[in-house]
Order: C-alpha cells, then sequence, then structure tokens
C-alpha cells in the first residue's frame, strides 16, 4: 500500500471511529427545529429511545410502545409490536443523535450511560412500564393497585438507574405521575391528563388518587439519612410498593353505583 493511500485509510478509520453510535443506545430527547407543532407538545425532557443490543426496543414519544428495530444504512426502522412501523433518517456519534423527519425536521437527543445488563437500574425495560400501558376497559381496584405498584418500582428502577450510573441529576419534573416531589419528600397532587391519560377513564384515574391518598395518610414512611438522595428516594418508593401491596381494598370501598366522574 502506497504511504499516501496509507495515510488516507488510518484517517477514514479514525473518523469512523470517533463517529460511531455507542453500543449501548439509550438517548432522551433534547429540542426539535422544524418539527410538527403536535410533536412539540407530546415530547419532553423525559421523552425516551432504547435501542437495545439484541434489537428490541422501546421508547415513549407521548405513547409508549415497544418492538424491534433495524439499521440500513442512515434508516432507522422502527417496527412496533402491536403492528405499524415508523422509519427516520438517524444521524448519531456519541453523544448525540437527531432523527430526520425529513429535510429540515428533525429531533435532537443526548445520549445517557444505561448498562443492559443490569435490570435492577434499567427503568426502560417494559416490566417496569406496564403502568404505561392505557386498559382497554375499566379496571377494579386491584388492577388499579397493581398499576400503582408498577409505577413506583419504575421510580424506584429509575433513582437506581441514576445511581449507578453516577447522574448528577435526573429529571423528576417532567415525567407523568400523581406524586410532585421535592428535594427532601414527595406529596400527592390532583390528578392532571398527563397522568390520566394511562387509564380507561378520569373515574380510574380519580380512584387511584384516592387509594394513594388513603396509603399515604396512613402509613409512616422511614427517610433514612444516606449519602445519596437518590438512595433516599428509592427506600422511600420501595416502602410505598409494600404499603400498596398490603393495602386492603375494603378500607375505601369503590361504590358500584357511584356516578362517573370527569377532570373537568
Amino acid at each position: 500500500m502506497k504511504p499516501a493511500n496509507l495515510i488516507l485509510f488510518i484517517l477514514a478509520i479514525t473518523l469512523s471511529s470517533c463517529n460511531r453510535t455507542p453500543s449501548n443506545q439509550l438517548w432522551l430527547y433534547t429540542n426539535s427545529q422544524n418539527a410538527e407543532a403536535k410533536m412539540d407538545e407530546i415530547l419532553s425532557p423525559v421523552s425516551f429511545l432504547w435501542l437495545a443490543a439484541d434489537g428490541s426496543y422501546t421508547r415513549d414519544f407521548g405513547k409508549y410502545e415497544q418492538g424491534t428495530w433495524k439499521k440500513n444504512d442512515d434508516t432507522l426502522l422502527l417496527l412496533g409490536r402491536n403492528g405499524g412501523s415508523t422509519s427516520y433518517i438517524m444521524i448519531a456519534d456519541k453523544k448525540v443523535m437527531r432523527l430526520y423527519e425529513s429535510e429540515s425536521a428533525f429531533f435532537t437527543f443526548q445520549h445517557k450511560p444505561l448498562d443492559e445488563t443490569d435490570v435492577s437500574a434499567n427503568p426502560f425495560l417494559p416490566e417496569y412500564n406496564l403502568w404505561r400501558i392505557k386498559p382497554e376497559q375499566r379496571e377494579n381496584d386491584s388492577l388499579i393497585i397493581k398499576r400503582l405498584i408498577n409505577h413506583c418500582r419504575f421510580w424506584e428502577v429509575y433513582f437506581n438507574w441514576g445511581i449507578e450510573n453516577e447522574l448528577a441529576t435526573v429529571d423528576v419534573r417532567s415525567l407523568p405521575t400523581p406524586l410532585k416531589i421535592y428535594s427532601n419528600g414527595f406529596t400527592l397532587k390532583p390528578v392532571q391528563r398527563k397522568w390520566a391519560k394511562y387509564f380507561y377513564d378520569d373515574n380510574d384515574a380519580l380512584r387511584s388518587n384516592e387509594i394513594l391518598e388513603d396509603v399515604i395518610r396512613n402509613n409512616k414512611f422511614k427517610w433514612e439519612s444516606v449519602d445519596h438522595k437518590y438512595k433516599m428516594f428509592k427506600s422511600v418508593f420501595q416502602q410505598l410498593q409494600e404499603y400498596l401491596v398490603n393495602y386492603s381494598v375494603r378500607m375505601v370501598k369503590h361504590k358500584k353505583t357511584a356516578r362517573p366522574r370527569s377532570l373537568s
């Protein structure tokens, strides 16, 4: 090989290595350009796309979805588990990814660390996001409590993700949740639309808050003195799961004759 060709070959390999996407592809949304107004309203700092090494993916672009993914050249194809597909032009390096809907409209994402082998610190796995899947019919107290437990399990793993990856901050304000989290505690919020959308109807969403309110009011939480606030909240959400498991639906009966309610 001629010296000039050798230099070009080495340069090409170096550039390819610098621009290569990370093997772990967890991306969180940051901003968009020339996107549809509807998408700008839907996407938030906790909207994510996780492209797993085994060819599966999960994402939440206003609605939770899982399936398989393929990449051909610069085209990313997402094949949803329940049918349907979405394709983007994907341009990414180790830190930033852009998904193009057209030549001028794109979404920008930031890469975040994730150990795919540690299921206790991967809140993007389907088993921790069952609460995001809207049911097809009304749910009784038992099923609503199960949904709340899964939501608290998500929070536990979410904070553990922050711990294991030594993240300086994790977003607790943008996530859809009935709980408002402060630096040293939490409180129950009135039911908001972005939380209620995960239930069959407003009545079930309001019922979930009644259950949570009763559980929080009638149990004591141990706010452990630890070296990291993430560990404190991880512990609290473990306790909340335990209290929900032990909660008796007989304490607050859900009257079948009650009139439907809405979030007017």
